[in-house]
């Protein structure tokens, strides 16, 4: 795998991409009953019209790219469910994409990573020398790995 933890998996996650039927469907919707089930508005498209991203799955161990038709189908049913107007929206695209899970969930690391030291406050640090403790630099800074 690409990290070296025993605990992570291969996933993957399909969507739909379809035409927004109008304006009363930009906003984002959410509904967790065996799945997450989203509506999520997307930029407008070149020809004017906005676009929704439907979904979704999220599958653990699949590793496949390849839309599976039925999948969206289920999605579309899903999404009609949440926002009847969305039937016979027209489908622009399908993605499916690898996803990594983590058993136990993510994984969140602190580690603190030294600095140069600072000999100002201004945004050059050149004008302010005189050493005092509100115009140094810390000698570390903590980076959240995740």
């Amino acid at each position: 795998g690409l990290f070296p933890d025993p605990n992570t998996f291969p996933g993957q996650g399909q969507v739909v991409i379809v035409r927004s039927p109008g304006p009363a469907y930009h906003k984002s919707m959410v509904e967790d009953v065996d799945q997450v089930t989203y509506v999520i508005p997307g930029p407008p498209r070149p020809e004017g019209q906005g676009m929704l991203e439907l979904g979704g799955t999220a599958v653990t161990g699949a590793t496949s790219r390849v839309p599976n038709p039925k999948v969206t189908e289920e999605i579309l049913a899903r999404c009609h469910i949440l926002l009847p107007g969305l039937a016979g929206a027209e489908v622009l695209d399908t993605y499916v994409c690898a996803r990594p899970g983590r058993k136990g969930g993510p994984r969140v690391e602190l580690e603190w990573v030294p600095v140069g030291p600072s000999t100002g406050n201004a945004a050059d640090h050149r004008r302010c020398t005189c050493r005092c403790k509100s115009c140094e630099a810390p000698e570390q800074v903590p980076v959240i790995h995740f």
